[in-house]
């Protein structure tokens, strides 16, 4: 590579930043106990940025306690450890002055943090850094080249005596979905037409970016799923007695009846119950099920609560408790209630039309004894959407059908949820709830599981077209299956607008659901450990989970993920890392809708956007996401591609920071 005015780049960091020390001193008060810092850059929690000489900028330092809230009236001490670089006053305000790299650090009694500063020269466009044969990348067809942050000015890639073709996959391995990456892509000396073999031609994703707006299901989950929880955080770490796994059985009649407060409007769930009575309809070895007495008419028949008390009994405990443990047992009937309300069809997500439903939910504010939580119902148990064949005006109609179908779904995804949030609060006694998108993730993962009991294939097969012909395979692929292929479809349209951590959308349900079936495929052996290790045994939260049920960075994984994605089933994907072994979708996009009614056909939809040698392609990358580019070189040419921030309004232009990694394959 040409080498530029840049900064030295602290490579042996690790590629998620610096973590805060949370080490606490006996001189640190007991509301402080636990409490960490965190270094913010306007509202979002730092990661690595490159700045330029003389710039002047303002970092803030919070003190957050182990419900992750901000403790009032307390205040850092900040330093640099090369003040020559980049210093900073007392405030946090930090001036850039000469090349190089610098820590900048915020003390306090309870830990710090460190906020990672690269200062570089800036550049203009006429200043950009030219390719000579000694930088060309020299590559196989089908060999990758890693680069990362200033590695990558320039980029350059050779056209050999044919011509050649490369795809791209730039990486933001920032910790949040919030640290976003505004790289500015430029290039010269590459083709201006078409290769005239272009490879994996079915690899160009429509213009445009999946919605990252939250629909009013995914409002509903939002508020459910992370709000109300944070809210309830605190009664988290309140000391709940400890609950059996499994207690003596209480008694429940057939028959009888039973209320349950509906409630999920307030900020905690607590307060404010709506209370509906039930009656029992049927009676499992692990399954409750109750129906409410003001259902619609024309739903469910006794018959149906018993088939569906089976499934949970037969089906969705073993599995989900051998793969994620066991729940709680606050009530000590060793049995988890299954509530057919039409409360839930009453929800806003489930008013008007459309295709956007919330076909029940878990609450863990169940989990809570009364004591704890006043609203609580003290059972675990599930809420479930009801048929209403016959609404009447301003109700919105779901077949008996229809319900029945997505029950199954909705109680396997659910109950992933409840051992996970269950094990937190009475088990492992961890500080937090798990964060909102592995948690969601996690639960797709079990639907996927059931789709292996229920058709009889394995992970790690690699399924395509063929492994479908079976009637009883299409079935369970479709039940717990397909759903999952079509959220990934919504990320692969827009990869570089999606992050796998967030916000809660279904583009990033895709996202989380395929990491981890990755991340399950490229570890190997038992995956139950690993769900273990993210489920059954965890007190930490997210990346920090991720990084234990791994034992490596989950940076690189995301990384290596990103490259898989465009890799897995064309040929080139030599190495096990650049693998999704237990799907073949390349193959299956293209007869989703010959297999299955309401799906189309269509080509694998990632979104590759073609890179040529005018203008400025934006890539602005959240961190966990990716975005890729194809471009074409004649032959006896050398192109060079310019991964850049800043030019914009004025500036110049800066090297990406380090978090940036640049995955390059030649694909002819």
């Amino acid at each position: 590579m040409t080498r530029i005015r840049s900064a030295t780049w602290a490579y042996l960091l690790l590629l998620f930043g610096v973590a805060a020390l949370s080490a606490c001193s006996d001189s640190v008060s007991p509301e402080l106990r636990g409490a960490v810092v965190r270094i913010y850059l306007g509202g979002t929690a730092y990661d690595e940025q490159t700045v330029a000489v003389d710039s002047v900028f303002k970092l803030d330092a919070s003190i957050l306690n182990t419900a992750g809230k901000v403790v009032d009236g307390e205040t850092v001490e900040w330093s640099s450890d090369r003040p020559e670089v980049a210093s900073v006053d007392a405030a946090g305000v930090v001036t850039a002055r000469a090349i190089g790299t610098a820590h900048i650090i915020a003390r306090h009694a309870v830990g710090e943090d460190t906020a990672l500063i690269n200062v570089a020269e800036g550049f203009t466009r006429n200043e950009l850094p030219a390719c000579s044969p000694s930088d060309e990348l020299q590559l196989g067809v089908g060999e990758i080249q890693l680069v990362a942050g200033a590695e990558a000015l320039p980029v350059c890639l050779p056209g050999g005596e044919a011509g050649a073709e490369y795809t791209m996959v730039a990486v933001n391995t920032g910790t949040t979905a919030a640290s976003v990456l505004d790289l500015l892509v430029r290039a010269n000396g590459l083709a201006q037409t078409d290769a005239a073999q272009r490879v994996l031609s079915d690899a160009r994703g429509p213009a445009g970016p999946s919605t990252t707006e939250l629909d009013a299901a995914g409002r509903f989950h939002q508020r459910l799923r992370h709000d109300v929880s944070r809210r309830l955080e605190p009664r988290l770490r309140a000391g709940i007695p400890a609950v059996a796994l499994g207690g003596p059985r209480a008694q429940v009649s057939l028959g009888g009846l039973r209320s349950f407060n509906v409630e999920t409007s307030s900020s905690d769930g607590c307060s404010d119950p709506q209370m509906r009575t039930g009656r029992i309809r049927a009676i499992g070895e692990r399954a409750i099920v109750v129906a409410d007495t003001l259902n619609p008419q024309g739903g469910f028949t006794d018959e149906d609560y018993r088939e569906f008390a089976e499934f949970f009994d037969d089906d969705a405990w073993p599995l989900v408790t051998q793969n994620f443990g066991e729940p709680s047992d606050l009530d000590e009937s060793g049995k988890i209630y299954i509530f057919f309300t039409r409360a839930v069809n009453e929800l806003p997500a489930n008013a008007g039309g459309g295709g956007s439903y919330t076909g029940g939910f878990f609450f863990n504010r169940d989990l809570f004894p009364t004591s704890s939580c006043a609203g609580s119902n003290g059972a675990e148990m599930f809420y479930m959407l009801v048929p209403n064949p016959s609404p009447p005006a301003g109700e919105r109609e779901f077949s008996r059908q229809f319900v029945s179908r997505s029950t199954r779904t909705v109680l396997v995804h659910e109950f992933q949820h409840l051992v996970n949030d269950s094990r937190r609060l009475h088990v492992s006694k961890s500080p937090v709830w798990e964060e909102t998108w592995m948690n969601e993730g996690l639960s797709h993962i079990a639907e996927e599981l059931m789709f292996y009991r229920r058709s009889g294939r394995q992970p790690r097969e690699n399924l395509g077209p063929e492994d479908l012909e079976s009637a009883g395979v299409r079935d369970a692929f479709r039940l717990f299956q397909q759903d999952n292929v079509e959220r990934l479809t919504a990320f692969l349209r827009g990869p570089e607008y999606v992050s796998l951590m967030g916000p809660d959308i279904l583009a990033t349900r895709g996202a989380t659901w395929s990491f981890l079936r990755y991340a399950a495929d490229r570890k190997g052996g038992d995956e139950t450990v690993l769900w273990h290790t993210l489920v059954r045994d965890s007190r930490t939260a997210g990346l920090d989970g991720l990084r234990t049920a791994l034992a490596d960075d989950p940076a690189t994984w995301i990384r290596d993920w990103a490259a898989a994605l465009y890799l897995d089933d064309t040929g080139l994907d030599s190495e096990n890392r650049h693998r999704v072994q237990s799907w073949d979708m390349r193959a299956l996009y293209p007869v989703l809708g010959t297999l299955f009614s309401g799906a189309i056909n269509q080509p694998y939809p990632l979104r590759v956007s073609r890179l040529f040698s005018f203008g400025a392609t934006p890539l602005p990358l959240k961190g966990g996401s990716a975005g890729y580019l194809r471009t074409v070189v004649d032959p006896d040419e050398l192109g060079a591609v310019y991964f850049l921030t800043g030019g914009q309004r004025g500036q110049s232009y800066l090297p990406a920071p380090a978090r940036m990694k640049v995955v390059i394959v030649r694909t002819r």
